[in-house]
C-alpha cells in the first residue's frame, strides 16, 4: 500500500520511502470497516516519484529501467524533483507518478508544464490528469 506522508502522520505510522512496489521494511497497519478488521504487516510505504514508459520511449530518451532523472516543475511554486526513478515496461504509457503531497506542493493543475532533465538532455513535458501522459519535445 502506498500512501503520502500526510496520510502517514494522520494514521500515526512511519513508513519508509521506497521505490513503488518495494514493500521491504514497510510499516504495518490495521484497516477496519463495519464488517472486518485486517492487519497488513510490513506493507505500507511512501512511494518515490517515478516515470513510467515503454521500451521504445526509453530508447528514444536514452534512458533505461531504474535510471534516475531530475524533473523541474514550472509553476507558481516551482520544484525540482531529484532521483525520479525511470520504470520501463511494454505495458506502460508515458506518465509521471507523484503523490498528493507532492502535487499540492507544486500547485498541480491539469495541463501543467514541466521540464525534465534526462541524462543531460532537456525535454519539455505537458501533463494531463494527475500526471499521466507526458508529451515530449526536445530542445537545445
Amino acid at each position: 500500500m502506498e500512501i503520502s506522508k500526510t496520510d502517514a502522520i494522520n494514521l500515526g505510522i512511519n513508513p519508509t520511502i521506497r521505490e513503488s512496489g518495494n514493500l521491504n521494511g514497510g510499516a504495518s497497519i490495521f484497516i477496519a470497516s463495519e464488517k472486518a478488521v485486517v492487519k497488513r504487516t510490513k506493507s505500507v510505504i511512501i512511494a518515490k516519484p517515478h516515470i513510467r514508459m515503454t521500451p521504445d520511449g526509453a530508447i528514444r530518451l536514452n534512458v533505461k529501467d531504474k535510471d534516475k532523472v531530475c524533473v523541474i516543475v514550472k509553476s507558481n511554486r516551482p520544484v525540482i524533483f531529484e532521483d525520479v526513478i525511470v520504470r520501463v515496461n511494454e505495458n506502460y504509457k508515458l506518465s509521471m507518478h507523484i503523490d498528493y503531497d507532492e502535487a499540492n506542493a507544486v500547485g498541480f493543475e491539469k495541463g501543467m508544464v514541466i521540464e525534465s532533465i534526462l541524462k543531460g538532455k532537456r525535454i519539455i513535458c505537458i501533463e494531463e490528469g494527475l500526471l499521466p501522459n507526458l508529451i515530449l519535445k526536445n530542445y537545445g
